[in-house]
């Protein structure tokens, strides 16, 4: 059992949220190992389904937000995660006003590396940035913002 497996089992819980945080789990690893097709979105209704449920269960959610976060920070690329999910996560983190840096950090920094935004549509784009506008307690990240702004512009004009 690695120590993120140790930490979820640890967690008493009630309903299907160990479940749906399991989801979560076994998307975000199946992509990072195996890596993404182009144009594969067969997991990504799991995360999004999976972090709408924990959004509904205020008594543990905090717990199991930062396990998930810290999971995601500790992944050495994001690569292997959707645009859909990417969105997702920030999108659920600031609706239930868990502002966790390193996690807005690392999906922010990895967004402004990818070479192309083509992968987003517009409910991504939507979403990534009114969790960045809305994520009160962390800096607004510059960069994602012209990024996303360079990205807007360039697909009005064509």
């Amino acid at each position: 059992m690695h120590d993120f497996d140790i930490e979820i089992a640890n967690i008493q819980c009630h309903g299907n949220t160990l479940h749906d945080i399991a989801k979560i789990t076994f998307v975000l690893q199946e992509g990072r190992q195996e890596g993404r097709q182009e144009g594969s979105n067969r997991n990504d209704h799991h995360v999004e389904a999976a972090l709408h449920s924990l959004l509904l269960d205020y008594t543990i959610h905090h717990e199991l937000f930062g396990i998930v976060a810290n999971h995601i920070v500790g992944l050495d690329s994001l690569n292997g995660i959707s645009p859909q999910s990417l969105s997702s996560i920030v999108w659920a983190f600031t609706k239930v006003r868990l502002f966790h840096r390193e996690l807005f950090d690392k999906i922010g920094d990895h967004i402004v590396q990818l070479q192309s935004l083509d992968d987003f549509n517009p409910e991504h784009i939507s979403n990534t940035i009114w969790a960045f506008a809305n994520a009160s307690s962390i800096p607004h990240h510059p960069q994602l913002f012209d990024k996303i702004g360079d990205f807007i512009v360039s697909n009005n004009s064509s």
